[in-house]
């Protein structure tokens, strides 16, 4: 944005006429430019505005969009400001013809005729010692004749406007489609390094066992009264649906086995710890259960369990589904609980990716087209006023009585 803006401030620049004083000069090329630059950079920042506002919840989108919103505004007062100055020391030694590069004085015409070629090259301010200025400068170039000569007059043709009207439309309607068919194509194997476990993990589950779901962590995060049967069926209920690999289930038909009796706080825990715990088949549990102890009393303060899901090819769509399921129920039922899997933040940056873009690009998108059309008005308006003005200056010359 910044470069456009420096061509295109050397470029009105370059419009002037060279036998001004270079004051007016570097006026006249800002009075060209900048009413046109300002407009873009106020879009730009408009755009980039609205994803860097509340309104984005991807955090990644909106660093981004603040760091665009300031580059804008740097791009802008660095063009008003820093590179104006340059512009008009740059004109006061073309004025004074001294060297562009060498800050020394061009020597005469006649001067440079008697040196060699190279020292008239680099020497030379390539301008010709002439009074005579072209209106416009590119006049003769390829690209504006062929813009001003034959594309202007075929777009500007009444049967070709409503095709150009049609082919917006379906540009705009597949760039919204394009939009609501995004698909999470980052293989979490590809953002991760090459040489980590979670790589190696993610490739055999990817081989072996693709037709399941990422294992989740089913987290219990506040005391329980796990010998409850009433508890008991919430944790199924809640469990329904999955393969569990729950503590809660193998203590049970532990209980069962052994002909063991549990119904109240002091026996479950009490068979856990001196029991269950202690068995090799079952000693991997321990990770699974945090004690505490209050005097001489212990309790269980929270827990986890494992849940896997059997998915089919389709398989990210169906986690956010289970995701769709869980979450919900973690606020509503009466156990307080969380569910967690590493992939879950690749689910939910994908679950978020149709919905807020769309949102945000149709605002910005509407507010793009309030600015230009209240700009374009103003514009249209200040052009009829010089017509106006010019023509009253032409009759006052050609009438001075």
């Amino acid at each position: 944005h910044g470069t456009k803006g420096v061509f295109e401030l050397l470029s009105g620049w370059r419009r002037t006429k060279e036998n001004l004083p270079f004051k007016d000069r570097v006026a006249d090329a800002y009075s060209d430019v900048m009413v046109t630059y300002t407009m873009t950079s106020s879009l730009y920042f408009i755009t980039f505005g609205m994803g860097a506002s509340p309104f984005t919840n991807i955090e990644a989108v909106k660093i981004f969009c603040q760091n665009m919103c300031v580059s804008i505004l740097l791009n802008y007062f660095y063009i008003f400001s820093f590179f104006g100055s340059c512009l008009v020391f740059a004109g006061q030694l073309e004025q004074n013809r001294y060297h562009s590069i060498f800050c020394c004085k061009i020597p005469s015409a006649e001067y440079l005729d008697r040196k060699p070629v190279w020292f008239q090259t680099v020497m030379s301010d390539g301008h010709q010692q002439t009074s005579h200025h072209e209106a416009n400068p590119y006049q003769h170039h390829f690209i504006q004749h062929f813009l001003r000569e034959h594309y202007n007059e075929w777009i500007t043709n009444i049967y070709v406007k409503p095709f150009v009207v049609i082919l917006y439309l379906i540009y705009a309607s597949f760039s919204f489609m394009g939009c609501l068919q995004i698909s999470d194509g980052a293989s979490i194997i590809n953002l991760l390094a090459s040489d980590s476990p979670s790589v190696s993990y993610a490739m055999v589950q990817q081989k072996y066992f693709s037709n399941y779901s990422p294992v989740i962590g089913f987290y219990i995060y506040e005391p329980l009264e796990y010998w409850n049967s009433s508890v008991q069926e919430d944790l199924q209920r809640l469990c329904s649906g999955f393969t569990a690999v729950s503590w809660v289930e193998q203590y049970y038909q532990f209980l069962k086995v052994s002909n063991s009796s549990a119904n109240n706080k002091t026996d479950f825990i009490s068979v856990l710890q001196s029991s269950f715990l202690k068995k090799p088949e079952f000693q991997h549990f321990r990770n699974d259960i945090i004690f505490s102890k209050a005097g001489d009393e212990n309790n269980i303060i929270a827990s986890r369990l494992y849940l896997v899901a059997r998915t089919s090819r389709d398989k990210q769509k169906e986690v956010i589904e289970v995701l769709d399921k869980l979450r919900p129920l973690s606020l509503s039922k009466s156990i307080r609980f969380i569910v967690f899997n590493p992939s879950f933040v690749f689910t939910d940056h994908y679950s978020l990716s149709v919905t807020v873009p769309v949102l945000i690009a149709g605002f910005g998108v509407l507010l793009v087209l309030i600015l230009t059309f209240i700009l374009h008005h103003k514009k249209k308006k200040r052009a009829k006023r010089k017509e106006r003005e010019e023509i009253e200056c032409i009759e006052i010359q050609e009438n001075p009585d």
